[in-house]
C-alpha cells in the first residue's frame, strides 16, 4: 500500500475507516495491508464511537480479530 493513500479516510455519513470496512467484512488480507502502513489509526472509532475491532468482532471474522490483538488493538472504553 503507498505511503501516499490516506489509510484512514472515513466515509462522511458512518465516520467508518477503511479499516472499519475492513474488519467488518471480513477482508483479512485487505486489513493486513492497512495494518502495515505506518500512519494506520489502528483504534480510531466511527460515529458511534466503536472501532474496527469491535466490528471484527461482532462479525464473526477471527482472523481480522486475531491481526487486529496482534497489532495492540483496543476495544475498551474510551
Amino acid at each position: 500500500l503507498s505511503t501516499d493513500i490516506n489509510p484512514n479516510a472515513v466515509n462522511n455519513r458512518t465516520g467508518q475507516s477503511t479499516l472499519h470496512y475492513a474488519a467488518s467484512l471480513g477482508h483479512h488480507q485487505i486489513l493486513e495491508l492497512l495494518l502495515d502502513h505506518p500512519l494506520i489509526q489502528l483504534d480510531a472509532t466511527d460515529q458511534h464511537h466503536h472501532p474496527a475491532l469491535l466490528y471484527a468482532i461482532t462479525q464473526h471474522h477471527p482472523l481480522c480479530i486475531g491481526a487486529l490483538l496482534h497489532r495492540g488493538a483496543w476495544v475498551g472504553p474510551d
